[in-house]
């Protein structure tokens, strides 16, 4: 009876380790996204930001979805081309002329150069399209982040124009719909029934008692993503009681945090492998107290101890903080461009 019990247990171990060295796993650690891509590393929202997000170790990443004047859903923050682009105002009609986004096609976008603004080595980088986007994203089990603009010429109400091209790529489930208000929610709801959907902004100060939560619930709501600058434990706990993840963007900090949210957007992912690997090893570590937050780090118990670099090596220690419930805050990089952007 013991032996049997021994090799059920020998039976279990082996499909766990099977399972996790499938195809396309990734590390147990806290959940990483890279913020536009790696934008501290490459030109946001370009095709090279997301590679390089992958490879700097992110779980997928964080993009801006706009339309352009004949309705391609294209990936760029800002609702013109100004500030990430080689544009001209005086550049003819076709071609890659200043100004709003919506006002140009698909093909005069394709004229812009999105990379040199950056640095030389991305020039001739072009503005991508969503679909290019979730095609990468399906040849490495990304996951893609959608920040759905509400200053775009269709208000962010994308759905029906999103759910052809995630199905084509069986990538209904790997998008998420990050939405700022309720109109987004409920067109997401409606043509994007197989995707997550978040509620993205700002904690609000007062007042997010049952009422506040069972609106959201009732909406189809799966989760948060909000302003770091903003979060307070009693709402991170609050949306924990309800089975409701909170994602983390714009905290502005160069020191380790762990808090008890489910995960983080950053400019340079490479950072939060980095201090995962510290923490791991003893370099750098905040023990979780029940109330703390960014801006509650007089209780953080910091143990200097020796440092690791590769996340391979520590593997048990990511496991831990893993099932923790654990991420980590930390901005490495500041977006480099004509002006920071926050959202």
């Amino acid at each position: 009876m013991k032996l049997l019990g021994y090799l059920t247990l020998i039976a279990m171990v082996m499909v766990m380790v099977m399972v996790a060295g499938g195809a396309g796993a990734r590390p147990l650690s806290p959940f990483n996204i890279g913020h536009r891509g790696a934008s501290g590393s490459a030109p946001e929202n370009t095709m090279p930001a997301f590679q390089l997000a992958i490879s700097q170790g992110a779980n997928g990443f964080e993009t801006d979805l706009r339309t352009t004047s004949d309705g391609v859903i294209v990936l760029i923050h800002d609702d013109t081309v100004d500030r990430t682009t080689n544009c001209s105002s005086t550049a003819p009609v076709g071609q890659c002329r200043c100004g709003p986004v919506n006002a140009l096609t698909l093909a005069a976008l394709r004229t812009c150069d999105a990379g040199s603004w950056f640095g030389a080595e991305f020039a001739g980088t072009q503005v991508p399209t969503f679909e290019e986007a979730v095609a990468f994203a399906r040849s490495v089990n990304a996951s893609i982040v959608m920040d759905l603009k509400t200053n775009d010429q269709t208000q962010g109400l994308l759905g029906q124009q999103i759910l052809p091209i995630v199905q084509k790529y069986d990538m209904e489930t790997d998008v998420i719909a990050s939405c700022w208000n309720d109109g987004q929610i409920n067109n997401a709801a409606q043509y994007l029934k197989s995707s997550p959907r978040q509620f993205l902004g700002s904690q609000p100060s007062s007042d997010f008692g049952n009422e506040y939560f069972r609106k959201l619930l009732s909406m189809g709501v799966t989760g948060f993503s909000l302003n770091g600058a903003t979060l307070t434990s009693e709402f991170v706990y609050l949306a924990h009681k309800r089975l409701l993840p909170v994602y983390v963007w714009y905290v502005r900090s160069n020191v380790c945090v762990f808090v008890r949210a489910f995960g983080r957007s950053l400019d340079r992912p490479q950072d939060c492998q980095r201090a995962i690997c510290n923490a791991a090893a003893g370099g750098r570590w905040c023990r979780w107290h029940p109330h703390q937050l960014p801006g509650d780090l007089a209780g953080c118990d910091r143990r200097q101890g020796r440092r690791q670099g590769a996340v391979s090596e520590n593997a048990n220690a990511n496991a831990r903080v893993h099932h923790a419930k654990t991420i980590i805050l930390l901005v490495g990089g500041q977006t480099r461009a004509r002006g920071a952007h926050a959202t």
